[in-house]
């Protein structure tokens, strides 16, 4: 089971994409998901690529529901403002019912993970992983996880109402969601989260514009190692989400200048644009 399986050493190996200012930090891409090349109502393409980054197809689809067997699906679609996405769906309770999973070892001064996003048909109600803020639940999550199998941060979707719900990131001292922005259902949103290892905090942008800044690593610690994107679900209730265009990219190390990070941060330069998956509470 791919939860209880161990990340093998991977070979390092990346393409240098851009010099940012005079710092002579280089900007890699080490994945890039668009599938473009995939074919409408195919399962998505999965496979255990460690190099040449940037990776092309995510590392593995699955799910664990409360009640076996796993029913949830992965396959690509077209839907409303979308060409070509991976569409997330399941009716399945439990949490991580349904999830696309990625391996990689990366490190740097800056992280980024950006990706398209809708939120196309969700429960309202009773989802797991409720918080203070999220009393209804969480119905789309990404964990992201450090070097020494730590959240670093988490990015997710709670709901409100019918017609949609919150954006939120996890806060580092009692697993409670900051909520920083509401979404429509069926709406598509482009949304990058930098990462600054230099301060241990999280940077987030909604189409463009700086909805979080300063927000705290979950866990300071080294490098990145996976992204952990799952849907929580309620039994015989519809959780659809699509996702596109998903892309990350670091830096190589070196210490950049103030005027650097700030256009890394925000989104100046284009970047073309196995462990505790769930943290709290622990799968089932």
């Amino acid at each position: 089971m791919i939860a209880n399986r161990l990340l093998g050493p991977l070979a390092f190996a990346v393409l240098s994409l851009a010099c940012l200012g005079q710092s002579n930090a280089a900007v890699h891409e080490f994945l890039r998901y668009d599938f473009d090349s995939e074919t409408p109502g195919d399962p998505v393409i999965t496979t255990f690529q460690t190099t040449p980054y940037p990776q092309s197809h995510p590392y593995a689809t699955g799910g664990f529901p409360n009640i076996a067997p796993h029913t949830g699906t992965a396959t690509i679609g077209n839907p409303q403002g979308f060409s070509n996405a991976v569409v997330l769906s399941t009716t399945q309770g439990g949490i991580g019912a349904n999830y696309l999973d990625t391996q990689f070892l990366v490190s740097g001064n800056l992280v980024m993970l950006e990706f398209d996003l809708a939120i196309l048909a969700s429960p309202t109600s009773a989802v797991p992983q409720a918080t203070a803020s999220a009393p209804n639940g969480q119905v789309f999550v990404i964990n992201t996880f450090n070097l020494n199998s730590q959240v670093t941060w988490r990015f997710a979707a709670t709901p409100t109402s019918p017609e949609g719900g919150s954006f939120g990131m996890r806060n580092n001292t009692d697993g409670d969601l900051v909520l920083f922005a509401n979404y429509e259902l069926g709406k598509k949103y482009h949304i990058a989260i930098v990462a600054n290892f230099l301060s241990s905090t999280v940077n987030v942008f909604i189409d463009g514009n700086l909805a979080l800044s300063d927000h705290p690593f979950v866990n300071p610690g080294p490098g990145i190692s996976e992204f952990f994107i799952f849907q929580n679900g309620v039994e015989g209730i519809q959780n659809t989400v699509a996702l596109d265009n998903i892309v990350g990219s670091f830096d190589d190390g070196a210490v950049p200048e103030p005027a650097t990070l700030t256009m890394f941060a925000f989104g100046i330069v284009s970047f073309a644009a196995m462990r505790r998956r769930f943290a709290e509470p622990p799968k089932a």
